[in-house]
């Protein structure tokens, strides 16, 4: 049996990270579960499944719970991580069913997603499998902390998919298969006509990369206190949601001399990014 495999789930997870518990219904007493010997700590989150839906009882269906360890000899299963909700109880004792242990913080990265920047700057610049977490500094800064557990050294591991490990990697956005390249945002004219009640146009230079599909959402936003605040912008022309957006002098809100307007850019399994603001000069 191969030690991991090359797609982004449960299954395909480094083995000496996920080992499987097999449990006899009889193990079950209403809610505590003997398993001699055990591993397992307080706070694991595992994956229980009900094979063949043998076992009855409350909260005894397939899927991710968490452990609570009771003696070196027995547990409880619950449905959250403080253990104080959805316990497993068994009605009977029938079957037999597994326990895996399944880490929220190990994750897949694939050739695609290994070379792009939103994931490089997480730490993950190669496929393979990481275990990834984040911490605050002093300064109150988030920092990336990954650890390459196993490499693929032949670069061609794509298309692996996003189930995650538990089920969550693609929600979490952890690893990034699109990504979205900012360039420059522009004034047309690069001094508008204020004072004539000229209009003019912001617009946003960009590029995506990664994994084909997808559409890029557009949100321009402006501010007049010089940056410390800013707002959604709603022109008449409805263009402040596109590429490139008009302003008019009808547009009172925005149109302002010396006003900033930057652009929100999202794409689906891409990192939002927001363009460095621009600052309108009148002729």
């Amino acid at each position: 049996m191969s030690l991991w495999g090359s797609t982004d789930a449960l299954v395909s997870a480094p083995k000496w990270l996920t080992p499987t518990t097999t449990v006899a219904g009889t193990a079950f007493a209403t809610t505590t579960i003997t398993v001699p010997n055990h591993s397992f700590t307080t706070g694991d989150q595992v994956t229980f499944t009900n094979v063949g839906t043998a076992l009855t009882g409350t909260n005894v269906g397939s899927g991710i719970k968490y452990v609570k360890v009771l003696t070196t000899n027995t547990i409880q299963l619950w449905g959250n991580v403080a253990t104080d909700a959805s316990q497993l109880s068994a009605s009977n004792t029938a079957g037999t069913h597994t326990i895996q242990v399944t880490p929220s913080d190990v994750y897949f990265i694939d050739s695609t997603e290994a070379t792009l920047k939103a994931n490089q700057d997480k730490g993950f610049d190669a496929p393979g499998w990481y275990e990834y977490s984040t911490y605050t500094d002093s300064g109150s800064t988030v920092r990336h902390k990954a650890e390459l557990l196993c490499a693929f050294g032949d670069g061609n591991v794509t298309d692996a998919g996003d189930a995650g490990v538990d089920g969550a990697d693609e929600t979490d956005n952890v690893g990034f298969d699109r990504e979205i390249t900012i360039g420059a945002t522009t004034v047309t004219p690069t001094n508008p006509d204020i004072d004539g009640n000229a209009s003019f146009t912001v617009g946003i230079a960009h590029t995506t990369s990664g994994k084909a599909g997808g559409t890029v959402g557009f949100q321009w936003s402006f501010s007049v206190n010089g940056g410390t605040s800013f707002a959604d912008c709603n022109v008449a022309d409805s263009s402040d949601n596109t590429a490139t957006m008009t302003v008019a002098s009808g547009d009172t809100d925005e149109y302002v001399d010396g006003a900033l307007f930057r652009c929100t850019l999202t794409l689906a399994e891409a990192q939002t990014r927001v363009s460095l603001p621009v600052t309108i000069v009148k002729a």
